[in-house]
Protein backbone atom coordinates (compact mmCIF):
# COMPACT_ATOMS: atom_id res chain seq x y z
CA UNK A 1 0.00 0.00 0.00
CA UNK A 2 1.58 3.71 -1.10
CA UNK A 3 -0.30 6.68 -0.34
CA UNK A 4 -0.19 10.12 -1.91
CA UNK A 5 -1.24 13.60 -1.42
CA UNK A 6 -1.93 16.05 -4.13
CA UNK A 7 -4.04 19.59 -4.61
CA UNK A 8 -8.01 18.75 -4.50
CA UNK A 9 -9.52 20.30 -7.42
CA UNK A 10 -12.81 18.75 -7.40
CA UNK A 11 -13.91 16.70 -4.63
CA UNK A 12 -14.98 13.21 -4.42
CA UNK A 13 -14.37 9.21 -3.44
CA UNK A 14 -13.06 6.67 -5.90
CA UNK A 15 -12.60 2.96 -5.48
CA UNK A 16 -11.25 1.12 -8.88
CA UNK A 17 -8.93 0.19 -11.15
CA UNK A 18 -6.04 2.66 -12.35
CA UNK A 19 -5.52 3.90 -16.29
CA UNK A 20 -2.33 4.95 -16.64
CA UNK A 21 -2.24 7.43 -20.14
CA UNK A 22 1.24 7.24 -21.70
CA UNK A 23 3.31 9.74 -22.80
CA UNK A 24 3.18 11.35 -25.74
CA UNK A 25 6.44 10.46 -27.99
CA UNK A 26 7.95 13.50 -29.01
CA UNK A 27 8.74 13.66 -32.64
CA UNK A 28 12.29 14.69 -33.92
CA UNK A 29 12.33 17.98 -35.31
CA UNK A 30 14.16 18.19 -38.73
CA UNK A 31 17.00 20.90 -38.77
CA UNK A 32 18.75 22.15 -42.09
CA UNK A 33 19.84 25.35 -43.61
CA UNK A 34 18.23 27.02 -46.37
CA UNK A 35 19.46 29.13 -48.64
CA UNK A 36 18.96 33.17 -48.59
CA UNK A 37 16.74 32.92 -52.04
CA UNK A 38 14.31 30.37 -50.24
CA UNK A 39 13.90 32.92 -47.18
CA UNK A 40 10.41 34.34 -48.49
CA UNK A 41 9.85 30.72 -49.51
CA UNK A 42 10.16 29.71 -46.27
CA UNK A 43 8.28 31.99 -44.21
CA UNK A 44 4.96 31.73 -46.29
CA UNK A 45 5.68 28.42 -45.49
CA UNK A 46 4.99 29.07 -42.11
CA UNK A 47 2.66 31.10 -42.42
CA UNK A 48 0.52 28.76 -44.32
CA UNK A 49 0.80 26.12 -41.83
CA UNK A 50 -0.47 28.76 -39.29
CA UNK A 51 -3.21 29.66 -41.06
CA UNK A 52 -4.29 26.24 -41.54
CA UNK A 53 -4.38 25.53 -37.73
CA UNK A 54 -6.63 28.71 -37.29
CA UNK A 55 -8.96 27.88 -40.06
CA UNK A 56 -9.27 24.34 -37.87
CA UNK A 57 -10.08 26.37 -35.09
CA UNK A 58 -12.18 28.95 -36.66
CA UNK A 59 -14.38 25.81 -38.16
CA UNK A 60 -14.67 23.96 -34.40
CA UNK A 61 -15.66 27.25 -32.80
CA UNK A 62 -18.02 28.42 -35.40
CA UNK A 63 -20.12 25.14 -34.10
CA UNK A 64 -20.30 26.56 -30.50
CA UNK A 65 -21.64 30.03 -31.39
CA UNK A 66 -23.89 28.42 -33.62
CA UNK A 67 -24.75 26.86 -30.68
CA UNK A 68 -26.47 30.84 -29.93
CA UNK A 69 -25.34 30.15 -26.35
CA UNK A 70 -24.95 32.91 -23.82
CA UNK A 71 -21.92 30.92 -22.00
CA UNK A 72 -18.70 30.03 -22.89
CA UNK A 73 -18.73 26.33 -22.33
CA UNK A 74 -14.79 25.00 -21.23
CA UNK A 75 -14.16 23.56 -24.45
CA UNK A 76 -14.63 26.56 -26.16
CA UNK A 77 -12.51 28.55 -23.95
CA UNK A 78 -9.70 25.81 -24.66
CA UNK A 79 -10.30 26.75 -28.54
CA UNK A 80 -10.39 30.26 -27.87
CA UNK A 81 -7.65 29.99 -25.98
CA UNK A 82 -5.48 28.73 -28.99
CA UNK A 83 -6.78 31.12 -31.40
CA UNK A 84 -4.93 33.76 -29.64
CA UNK A 85 -2.18 32.03 -29.15
CA UNK A 86 -1.44 31.52 -32.98
CA UNK A 87 -2.59 35.30 -33.76
CA UNK A 88 0.42 36.23 -31.97
CA UNK A 89 1.82 38.21 -34.33
CA UNK A 90 4.58 39.55 -32.29
CA UNK A 91 5.64 36.02 -31.36
CA UNK A 92 5.70 35.07 -35.28
CA UNK A 93 7.55 38.38 -36.16
CA UNK A 94 10.42 37.13 -34.07
CA UNK A 95 10.49 33.49 -35.94
CA UNK A 96 9.83 35.21 -39.69
CA UNK A 97 13.31 37.83 -38.70
CA UNK A 98 15.08 34.43 -36.95
CA UNK A 99 14.52 32.74 -39.99
CA UNK A 100 16.02 35.30 -41.94
CA UNK A 101 18.66 35.60 -39.72
CA UNK A 102 20.21 32.41 -39.01
CA UNK A 103 18.90 30.87 -42.57
CA UNK A 104 17.20 27.62 -40.88
CA UNK A 105 13.88 25.96 -41.53
CA UNK A 106 10.96 27.17 -40.55
CA UNK A 107 10.01 23.86 -38.14
CA UNK A 108 13.23 24.28 -36.28
CA UNK A 109 13.24 27.88 -35.41
CA UNK A 110 9.42 27.72 -34.62
CA UNK A 111 10.75 24.44 -32.00
CA UNK A 112 13.30 26.71 -30.71
CA UNK A 113 11.69 29.63 -30.30
CA UNK A 114 8.87 27.88 -28.26
CA UNK A 115 11.15 26.49 -26.03
CA UNK A 116 12.82 29.03 -25.19
CA UNK A 117 9.02 30.81 -24.17
CA UNK A 118 7.70 27.91 -22.35
CA UNK A 119 11.00 27.97 -20.54
CA UNK A 120 10.83 31.06 -19.25
CA UNK A 121 7.54 30.96 -18.44
CA UNK A 122 8.43 27.41 -16.42
CA UNK A 123 11.37 29.17 -14.63
CA UNK A 124 8.88 31.83 -13.67
CA UNK A 125 7.75 29.77 -10.69
CA UNK A 126 4.30 31.14 -11.19
CA UNK A 127 1.82 28.32 -11.16
CA UNK A 128 -0.28 30.30 -13.84
CA UNK A 129 2.74 31.09 -16.06
CA UNK A 130 3.47 27.15 -15.66
CA UNK A 131 0.23 26.40 -16.89
CA UNK A 132 0.24 28.80 -19.81
CA UNK A 133 3.96 27.38 -20.94
CA UNK A 134 1.45 23.30 -21.36
CA UNK A 135 -1.04 25.93 -23.80
CA UNK A 136 1.54 27.01 -26.03
CA UNK A 137 2.88 24.23 -26.98
CA UNK A 138 -0.48 22.22 -27.49
CA UNK A 139 -1.42 25.34 -29.17
CA UNK A 140 1.28 24.94 -31.94
CA UNK A 141 1.52 21.18 -32.32
CA UNK A 142 -1.10 21.34 -35.37
CA UNK A 143 1.65 23.77 -37.01
CA UNK A 144 4.33 21.40 -36.86
CA UNK A 145 2.16 18.65 -38.68
CA UNK A 146 1.08 21.36 -41.85
CA UNK A 147 4.52 22.04 -42.29
CA UNK A 148 6.01 18.74 -42.76
CA UNK A 149 3.91 15.86 -43.41
CA UNK A 150 5.87 13.47 -42.44
CA UNK A 151 5.29 14.92 -38.66
CA UNK A 152 2.17 12.94 -38.08
CA UNK A 153 0.14 14.55 -35.36
CA UNK A 154 0.69 12.29 -32.06
CA UNK A 155 -2.19 9.69 -32.08
CA UNK A 156 -5.04 9.70 -29.45
CA UNK A 157 -3.44 8.61 -25.92
CA UNK A 158 -6.80 7.47 -25.24
CA UNK A 159 -7.07 4.64 -27.52
CA UNK A 160 -8.83 1.68 -25.61
CA UNK A 161 -9.90 3.10 -22.90
CA UNK A 162 -12.78 2.37 -21.47
CA UNK A 163 -15.63 5.18 -20.04
CA UNK A 164 -16.13 5.36 -16.88
CA UNK A 165 -12.25 4.85 -15.66
CA UNK A 166 -10.02 6.14 -13.06
CA UNK A 167 -7.16 8.54 -15.39
CA UNK A 168 -4.24 8.79 -14.34
CA UNK A 169 -1.06 10.56 -16.53
CA UNK A 170 1.81 12.81 -15.76
CA UNK A 171 -0.08 15.71 -17.02
CA UNK A 172 -3.19 16.14 -19.85
CA UNK A 173 -3.49 18.87 -22.49
CA UNK A 174 -5.98 21.18 -22.73
CA UNK A 175 -6.71 19.51 -26.28
CA UNK A 176 -7.50 16.21 -25.11
CA UNK A 177 -9.97 17.74 -22.76
CA UNK A 178 -12.63 17.02 -25.50
CA UNK A 179 -11.63 13.75 -25.40
CA UNK A 180 -11.58 13.50 -21.73
CA UNK A 181 -14.88 14.85 -21.76
CA UNK A 182 -16.52 12.03 -24.01
CA UNK A 183 -15.26 9.18 -21.79
CA UNK A 184 -16.58 10.71 -18.92
CA UNK A 185 -14.26 9.33 -16.45
CA UNK A 186 -15.14 8.54 -12.59
CA UNK A 187 -11.77 10.39 -11.53
CA UNK A 188 -8.73 12.12 -12.51
CA UNK A 189 -5.36 12.37 -11.29
CA UNK A 190 -2.28 14.03 -12.34
CA UNK A 191 1.57 14.15 -10.89
CA UNK A 192 1.62 17.56 -12.52
CA UNK A 193 -0.84 21.06 -12.93
CA UNK A 194 -2.17 23.54 -11.41
CA UNK A 195 -5.59 24.83 -9.72
CA UNK A 196 -5.39 27.32 -13.17
CA UNK A 197 -4.92 24.54 -15.88
CA UNK A 198 -8.17 23.61 -18.13
CA UNK A 199 -8.35 20.50 -17.24
CA UNK A 200 -8.82 21.14 -13.88
CA UNK A 201 -10.93 23.91 -14.15
CA UNK A 202 -12.99 21.69 -16.51
CA UNK A 203 -12.65 19.17 -14.24
CA UNK A 204 -14.79 21.05 -11.57
CA UNK A 205 -17.01 22.04 -14.30
CA UNK A 206 -18.16 18.90 -14.72
CA UNK A 207 -18.08 17.86 -11.62
CA UNK A 208 -15.17 14.76 -12.03
CA UNK A 209 -13.05 14.09 -8.50
CA UNK A 210 -9.95 15.34 -9.76
CA UNK A 211 -6.48 15.41 -7.66
CA UNK A 212 -3.56 16.93 -9.64
CA UNK A 213 0.42 17.91 -8.05
CA UNK A 214 1.05 13.80 -6.79
CA UNK A 215 4.38 14.23 -6.79
CA UNK A 216 6.04 10.91 -8.06
CA UNK A 217 3.05 9.65 -9.17
CA UNK A 218 3.95 7.93 -12.54
CA UNK A 219 7.31 6.51 -10.68
CA UNK A 220 4.88 4.14 -8.59
CA UNK A 221 1.23 4.10 -10.57
CA UNK A 222 0.57 0.79 -13.08
CA UNK A 223 -2.40 0.30 -15.43
CA UNK A 224 -4.12 -2.19 -13.37
CA UNK A 225 -3.57 -1.09 -9.96
CA UNK A 226 -6.74 -1.04 -7.43
CA UNK A 227 -6.21 2.80 -6.15
CA UNK A 228 -8.75 4.78 -3.88
CA UNK A 229 -8.58 8.51 -4.86
CA UNK A 230 -9.81 10.83 -2.20
CA UNK A 231 -10.33 14.31 -3.82
CA UNK A 232 -12.15 15.45 -0.59
CA UNK A 233 -9.53 14.90 1.58
CA UNK A 234 -6.62 15.13 -1.21
CA UNK A 235 -5.29 11.93 -1.01
CA UNK A 236 -4.47 8.43 -3.28
CA UNK A 237 -3.73 5.32 -1.80
CA UNK A 238 -2.72 2.64 -4.44
CA UNK A 239 -3.07 -1.15 -3.83
CA UNK A 240 -5.02 -0.24 -0.38
CA UNK A 241 -5.02 -2.89 1.89
CA UNK A 242 -8.50 -4.30 3.26
CA UNK A 243 -8.54 -2.61 6.06
CA UNK A 244 -8.53 0.31 4.22
CA UNK A 245 -10.99 -0.68 1.44
CA UNK A 246 -13.19 -1.68 3.90
CA UNK A 247 -13.30 1.83 5.67
CA UNK A 248 -13.60 3.50 2.30
CA UNK A 249 -16.74 1.28 1.36
CA UNK A 250 -18.42 2.60 4.09
CA UNK A 251 -17.59 5.84 4.08
CA UNK A 252 -17.98 5.68 0.00
CA UNK A 253 -21.88 4.58 0.93
CA UNK A 254 -22.50 7.00 3.37
CA UNK A 255 -21.40 9.86 0.95
CA UNK A 256 -23.49 8.88 -1.54
CA UNK A 257 -26.38 8.59 1.39
CA UNK A 258 -25.47 12.63 1.70
CA UNK A 259 -25.00 13.33 -1.77
CA UNK A 260 -28.43 12.19 -3.54
CA UNK A 261 -30.59 13.57 -0.78
CA UNK A 262 -32.50 16.12 -2.46
CA UNK A 263 -33.01 18.80 0.47
CA UNK A 264 -33.52 22.49 0.88
CA UNK A 265 -30.43 24.18 2.44
CA UNK A 266 -32.18 27.41 2.03
CA UNK A 267 -31.88 27.64 6.05
CA UNK A 268 -29.58 24.98 8.15
CA UNK A 269 -30.45 24.30 11.85
CA UNK A 270 -27.53 23.90 14.63
CA UNK A 271 -28.87 20.91 17.00
CA UNK A 272 -30.05 23.94 19.34
CA UNK A 273 -32.03 25.82 16.44
CA UNK A 274 -29.99 28.44 15.79
CA UNK A 275 -30.34 29.34 11.81
CA UNK A 276 -27.10 29.15 9.77
CA UNK A 277 -27.07 30.01 5.79
CA UNK A 278 -25.68 28.17 3.25
CA UNK A 279 -24.98 29.42 -0.39
CA UNK A 280 -23.11 28.22 -2.82
CA UNK A 281 -19.74 29.16 -4.65
CA UNK A 282 -20.02 29.02 -8.70
CA UNK A 283 -17.45 29.43 -11.45
CA UNK A 284 -19.72 28.90 -14.69
CA UNK A 285 -23.07 30.38 -15.19
CA UNK A 286 -24.29 26.91 -15.94
CA UNK A 287 -24.15 25.98 -11.97
CA UNK A 288 -26.71 28.15 -11.00
CA UNK A 289 -29.03 25.99 -12.87
CA UNK A 290 -27.80 22.55 -10.78
CA UNK A 291 -30.31 21.74 -8.22
CA UNK A 292 -27.91 21.87 -4.86
CA UNK A 293 -27.54 25.32 -6.08
CA UNK A 294 -31.33 26.40 -6.35
CA UNK A 295 -32.02 24.38 -3.23
CA UNK A 296 -29.56 26.54 -0.94
CA UNK A 297 -29.48 30.47 0.57
CA UNK A 298 -28.51 31.78 -2.57
CA UNK A 299 -25.07 32.46 -4.61
CA UNK A 300 -22.35 33.53 -1.91
CA UNK A 301 -19.87 33.59 -4.35
CA UNK A 302 -19.58 34.20 -8.29
CA UNK A 303 -16.39 34.42 -9.65
CA UNK A 304 -16.76 36.90 -12.82
CA UNK A 305 -13.33 36.54 -13.88
CA UNK A 306 -13.98 33.60 -15.30
CA UNK A 307 -16.03 34.52 -17.61
CA UNK A 308 -12.79 35.27 -20.17
CA UNK A 309 -11.39 32.16 -18.91
CA UNK A 310 -9.01 31.05 -21.82
CA UNK A 311 -8.91 34.37 -24.12
CA UNK A 312 -7.72 36.96 -22.09
CA UNK A 313 -9.93 39.24 -23.58
CA UNK A 314 -12.53 41.04 -21.39
CA UNK A 315 -15.79 39.96 -22.77
CA UNK A 316 -17.69 42.70 -23.42
CA UNK A 317 -20.47 44.30 -21.80
CA UNK A 318 -23.29 42.73 -23.48
CA UNK A 319 -21.42 39.52 -22.76
CA UNK A 320 -21.64 40.21 -18.75
CA UNK A 321 -25.40 41.65 -18.73
CA UNK A 322 -26.37 38.34 -20.49
CA UNK A 323 -24.42 35.74 -17.86
CA UNK A 324 -24.87 38.02 -14.94
CA UNK A 325 -28.74 38.45 -16.26
CA UNK A 326 -28.89 34.85 -16.36
CA UNK A 327 -27.59 33.75 -12.67
CA UNK A 328 -30.12 36.19 -11.49
CA UNK A 329 -32.78 35.06 -13.02
CA UNK A 330 -32.56 31.43 -12.04
CA UNK A 331 -31.99 32.18 -8.42
CA UNK A 332 -35.00 34.64 -8.21
CA UNK A 333 -35.03 36.62 -5.24
CA UNK A 334 -31.90 34.84 -3.59
CA UNK A 335 -28.96 36.73 -3.21
CA UNK A 336 -26.65 36.47 -5.72
CA UNK A 337 -22.89 38.26 -4.94
CA UNK A 338 -20.76 38.54 -7.88
CA UNK A 339 -17.26 39.14 -7.21
CA UNK A 340 -15.83 41.98 -9.88
CA UNK A 341 -12.77 40.98 -11.89
CA UNK A 342 -10.18 39.29 -9.75
CA UNK A 343 -7.43 39.28 -12.33
CA UNK A 344 -4.34 38.67 -11.44
CA UNK A 345 -1.86 36.52 -9.77
CA UNK A 346 -3.60 33.05 -10.79
CA UNK A 347 -5.68 34.35 -13.18
CA UNK A 348 -4.14 36.67 -15.25
CA UNK A 349 -5.18 38.94 -18.47
CA UNK A 350 -2.57 39.67 -21.31
CA UNK A 351 -1.25 42.84 -19.78
CA UNK A 352 -0.63 41.49 -16.48
CA UNK A 353 1.17 38.32 -18.23
CA UNK A 354 4.21 40.41 -19.99
CA UNK A 355 4.66 42.20 -17.04
CA UNK A 356 6.09 39.03 -15.07
CA UNK A 357 5.98 40.43 -11.99
CA UNK A 358 8.39 39.23 -9.46
CA UNK A 359 5.81 38.48 -6.90
CA UNK A 360 1.85 38.31 -8.41
CA UNK A 361 0.75 37.59 -5.31
CA UNK A 362 1.46 40.90 -4.08
CA UNK A 363 0.84 43.18 -7.72
CA UNK A 364 -1.09 44.72 -9.72
CA UNK A 365 -4.17 42.42 -8.78
CA UNK A 366 -8.17 42.79 -8.02
CA UNK A 367 -9.27 45.75 -7.35
CA UNK A 368 -6.13 47.95 -7.85
CA UNK A 369 -5.84 46.28 -11.65
CA UNK A 370 -9.66 47.46 -11.86
CA UNK A 371 -9.23 50.98 -10.57
CA UNK A 372 -6.55 51.47 -12.56
CA UNK A 373 -7.79 49.99 -16.02
CA UNK A 374 -11.70 52.14 -15.92
CA UNK A 375 -12.13 51.07 -19.47
CA UNK A 376 -12.57 47.81 -18.08
CA UNK A 377 -14.26 48.34 -15.04
CA UNK A 378 -16.99 50.54 -15.75
CA UNK A 379 -18.03 48.36 -18.66
CA UNK A 380 -18.09 45.53 -16.00
CA UNK A 381 -20.08 47.54 -13.05
CA UNK A 382 -22.74 49.29 -15.89
CA UNK A 383 -23.48 45.41 -16.87
CA UNK A 384 -23.70 44.74 -13.14
CA UNK A 385 -25.99 47.60 -12.56
CA UNK A 386 -28.29 46.84 -15.33
CA UNK A 387 -28.63 43.19 -14.72
CA UNK A 388 -29.27 43.45 -11.42
CA UNK A 389 -32.82 44.58 -12.62
CA UNK A 390 -33.91 41.06 -12.70
CA UNK A 391 -32.97 40.00 -9.07
CA UNK A 392 -30.99 40.38 -5.69
CA UNK A 393 -27.36 41.03 -6.75
CA UNK A 394 -24.77 42.41 -4.02
CA UNK A 395 -21.82 43.31 -5.92
CA UNK A 396 -18.41 42.01 -3.82
CA UNK A 397 -15.22 43.47 -4.18
CA UNK A 398 -11.77 41.45 -4.23
CA UNK A 399 -8.37 42.23 -2.82
CA UNK A 400 -9.28 45.80 -0.76
CA UNK A 401 -6.48 46.65 1.25
CA UNK A 402 -7.59 50.20 2.39
CA UNK A 403 -10.58 52.61 2.56
CA UNK A 404 -9.26 54.99 -0.44
CA UNK A 405 -10.43 51.91 -3.00
CA UNK A 406 -13.95 51.67 -1.58
CA UNK A 407 -14.89 55.15 -2.18
CA UNK A 408 -13.11 55.38 -5.31
CA UNK A 409 -15.55 52.34 -6.41
CA UNK A 410 -18.63 54.05 -4.97
CA UNK A 411 -17.87 57.03 -6.78
CA UNK A 412 -17.51 55.17 -9.76
CA UNK A 413 -20.78 53.38 -9.33
CA UNK A 414 -22.40 56.86 -9.18
CA UNK A 415 -21.21 58.24 -12.11
CA UNK A 416 -22.18 54.97 -14.10
CA UNK A 417 -25.55 55.85 -12.01
CA UNK A 418 -25.36 58.73 -13.38
CA UNK A 419 -24.63 58.17 -17.46
CA UNK A 420 -27.72 55.70 -17.39
CA UNK A 421 -30.44 58.36 -16.26
CA UNK A 422 -28.56 60.51 -18.98
CA UNK A 423 -29.08 57.82 -21.41
CA UNK A 424 -32.30 56.37 -19.95
CA UNK A 425 -30.85 53.45 -19.75
CA UNK A 426 -32.86 51.14 -17.04
CA UNK A 427 -30.54 50.25 -13.85
CA UNK A 428 -30.95 48.57 -10.19
CA UNK A 429 -30.73 51.62 -7.43
CA UNK A 430 -29.28 50.75 -4.37
CA UNK A 431 -27.15 47.32 -4.89
CA UNK A 432 -25.56 46.33 -1.94
CA UNK A 433 -22.10 46.70 -2.34
CA UNK A 434 -19.31 44.42 0.05
CA UNK A 435 -15.57 43.52 -0.15
CA UNK A 436 -13.76 40.65 0.39
CA UNK A 437 -11.73 40.34 3.64
CA UNK A 438 -8.26 38.38 2.25
CA UNK A 439 -5.64 40.94 3.39
CA UNK A 440 -5.08 41.40 6.67
CA UNK A 441 -4.73 44.76 6.65
CA UNK A 442 -8.64 44.61 5.87
CA UNK A 443 -9.69 42.41 8.57
CA UNK A 444 -7.71 44.28 11.39
CA UNK A 445 -9.01 47.68 10.05
CA UNK A 446 -12.44 46.12 9.23
CA UNK A 447 -14.04 47.99 12.05
CA UNK A 448 -13.41 51.29 9.76
CA UNK A 449 -14.60 49.72 6.88
CA UNK A 450 -17.57 48.43 8.01
CA UNK A 451 -19.33 52.23 7.68
CA UNK A 452 -18.56 52.14 4.14
CA UNK A 453 -19.93 48.77 2.84
CA UNK A 454 -22.66 46.33 3.01
CA UNK A 455 -20.94 43.35 3.86
CA UNK A 456 -18.29 40.93 4.27
CA UNK A 457 -16.99 38.18 2.71
CA UNK A 458 -14.05 36.57 4.51
CA UNK A 459 -11.87 34.79 1.54
CA UNK A 460 -9.62 32.75 3.63
CA UNK A 461 -7.53 31.31 1.10
CA UNK A 462 -5.67 34.25 0.71
CA UNK A 463 -6.17 35.81 4.21
CA UNK A 464 -4.20 32.53 5.35
CA UNK A 465 -1.21 33.12 3.25
CA UNK A 466 -1.14 36.38 3.72
CA UNK A 467 -1.12 36.45 7.43
CA UNK A 468 1.21 33.47 7.31
CA UNK A 469 3.50 34.39 4.71
CA UNK A 470 3.16 30.78 3.07
CA UNK A 471 2.19 30.56 -0.36
CA UNK A 472 -0.50 27.95 0.06
CA UNK A 473 0.73 25.80 -2.97
CA UNK A 474 4.57 25.08 -1.34
CA UNK A 475 4.23 21.92 -0.24
CA UNK A 476 7.94 22.69 1.20
CA UNK A 477 5.69 25.09 3.57
CA UNK A 478 2.34 24.16 3.55
CA UNK A 479 2.33 23.65 7.15
CA UNK A 480 2.54 26.63 7.79
CA UNK A 481 -0.83 27.89 5.33
CA UNK A 482 -3.18 25.92 7.79
CA UNK A 483 -6.57 27.99 8.80
CA UNK A 484 -6.57 26.83 12.45
CA UNK A 485 -3.42 28.84 12.87
CA UNK A 486 -4.05 31.20 16.12
CA UNK A 487 -3.03 34.50 13.82
CA UNK A 488 -5.43 33.43 11.81
CA UNK A 489 -8.47 32.77 13.94
CA UNK A 490 -7.87 36.19 15.38
CA UNK A 491 -8.45 37.82 12.21
CA UNK A 492 -11.85 35.95 11.56
CA UNK A 493 -12.84 36.87 15.13
CA UNK A 494 -12.41 40.52 14.73
CA UNK A 495 -14.02 40.69 11.25
CA UNK A 496 -17.24 39.20 12.63
CA UNK A 497 -17.72 41.09 15.96
CA UNK A 498 -16.74 44.05 13.88
CA UNK A 499 -20.53 42.70 12.36
CA UNK A 500 -21.95 42.15 15.42
CA UNK A 501 -20.98 45.50 16.89
CA UNK A 502 -21.84 47.57 14.17
CA UNK A 503 -25.03 45.64 13.50
CA UNK A 504 -25.99 46.65 16.97
CA UNK A 505 -24.91 50.10 17.65
CA UNK A 506 -26.51 50.70 14.03
CA UNK A 507 -23.41 52.18 12.63
CA UNK A 508 -23.70 49.80 9.32
CA UNK A 509 -26.80 49.14 7.51
CA UNK A 510 -27.46 46.24 8.90
CA UNK A 511 -24.58 44.07 6.90
CA UNK A 512 -23.82 40.69 7.61
CA UNK A 513 -20.75 38.88 7.43
CA UNK A 514 -20.26 35.50 5.24
CA UNK A 515 -17.00 33.33 4.67
CA UNK A 516 -16.48 32.42 0.98
CA UNK A 517 -12.92 30.35 1.22
CA UNK A 518 -12.00 26.94 1.56
CA UNK A 519 -12.54 27.07 5.41
CA UNK A 520 -15.79 27.31 5.03
CA UNK A 521 -16.37 24.01 3.39
CA UNK A 522 -13.59 22.10 5.97
CA UNK A 523 -15.70 19.87 8.53
CA UNK A 524 -13.20 20.26 10.68
CA UNK A 525 -13.44 24.08 10.94
CA UNK A 526 -17.05 24.39 11.29
CA UNK A 527 -17.19 23.79 14.65
CA UNK A 528 -14.54 27.16 15.45
CA UNK A 529 -16.50 29.05 12.98
CA UNK A 530 -19.60 28.85 14.95
CA UNK A 531 -18.84 29.34 18.07
CA UNK A 532 -17.02 32.73 16.69
CA UNK A 533 -20.18 33.58 15.77
CA UNK A 534 -20.15 32.95 12.27
CA UNK A 535 -23.73 31.83 10.59
CA UNK A 536 -23.37 32.17 7.03
CA UNK A 537 -21.02 29.87 4.93
CA UNK A 538 -20.70 29.54 1.31
CA UNK A 539 -18.63 26.79 -0.48
CA UNK A 540 -18.61 24.39 -3.57
CA UNK A 541 -21.80 23.11 -4.16
CA UNK A 542 -21.03 19.04 -4.11
CA UNK A 543 -20.25 20.20 -0.06
CA UNK A 544 -22.68 22.01 0.93
CA UNK A 545 -24.65 18.36 1.86
CA UNK A 546 -21.71 17.35 4.14
CA UNK A 547 -21.57 20.59 5.74
CA UNK A 548 -25.54 20.73 6.35
CA UNK A 549 -24.62 17.34 8.49
CA UNK A 550 -22.26 18.74 10.36
CA UNK A 551 -23.79 22.01 11.47
CA UNK A 552 -26.85 19.90 12.40
CA UNK A 553 -24.62 18.12 14.95
CA UNK A 554 -23.80 20.76 16.60
CA UNK A 555 -25.14 22.64 19.84
CA UNK A 556 -23.94 26.59 19.57
CA UNK A 557 -23.15 26.64 23.31
CA UNK A 558 -20.81 23.83 22.93
CA UNK A 559 -19.34 25.36 20.13
CA UNK A 560 -18.58 28.50 22.02
CA UNK A 561 -17.49 26.81 24.40
CA UNK A 562 -15.22 25.26 22.35
CA UNK A 563 -13.74 28.86 20.77
CA UNK A 564 -13.31 30.18 24.38
CA UNK A 565 -10.98 26.98 25.56
CA UNK A 566 -9.03 27.09 22.30
CA UNK A 567 -8.30 30.99 22.16
CA UNK A 568 -5.77 30.63 24.89
CA UNK A 569 -3.74 28.01 22.84
CA UNK A 570 -0.84 28.71 20.54
CA UNK A 571 -0.41 26.24 18.36
CA UNK A 572 -2.01 25.27 15.05
CA UNK A 573 -1.73 21.38 15.91
CA UNK A 574 -3.40 22.04 19.53
CA UNK A 575 -6.59 23.52 18.50
CA UNK A 576 -7.18 20.81 15.77
CA UNK A 577 -6.84 18.50 18.43
CA UNK A 578 -8.93 20.18 20.91
CA UNK A 579 -11.59 20.60 18.12
CA UNK A 580 -11.21 17.07 16.85
CA UNK A 581 -11.57 15.77 20.54
CA UNK A 582 -14.86 17.80 21.21
CA UNK A 583 -16.39 17.25 17.62
CA UNK A 584 -14.77 14.59 16.08
CA UNK A 585 -16.16 13.79 12.63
Amino acid sequence: MKKFTGLSVCDGLVACRLVCIPETIEQATPVYTITAQNIKTEQERLHTAVQTAQDELRQALAEYQEADTHTKSPEQAILETHQTMLADEEFMHGIYTEIETSLTNAEAVLKRKLDEVTSMLTASGDSYLCERAVDIQDAYEPVFSYLNPQHKQAPSRFVGVQPDSLLAARVFKPSEALEIKKLAPCGIIMEEGGATSHIAIMARAWNIPTLIAVQGLMDSAKSGMYAVLDATNGTLTLEPNAETIAQIKSASSEQIEVTEEERDYTQVYTQDGTPVHLSANIVLTEESALPVVQNTAGIGLFRSEFLFLGTKDIPDEEHQYTAYRTVLERMGTKPVVIRTFDAGADKMLKEQENLLERNALLGWRGIRYCLDRPEIFKPQLRALLRAGCAGNLHILLPMISCKKEITAVRNLIKEIEQECEQNRISYKKDIPVGIMIEVPSAAISADLYAPAVDFFSIGTNDLIQYTMAADRENQTIAHLADCFQPAVLRLIRHVIETEQLLHRTGDSRGGFVSMCGEMASDTEAVPLLLGMGLRRFSMAAQKIPEIAQRIESIRISDAEALYEAVSRLDTAEEIRRETMKCFPL
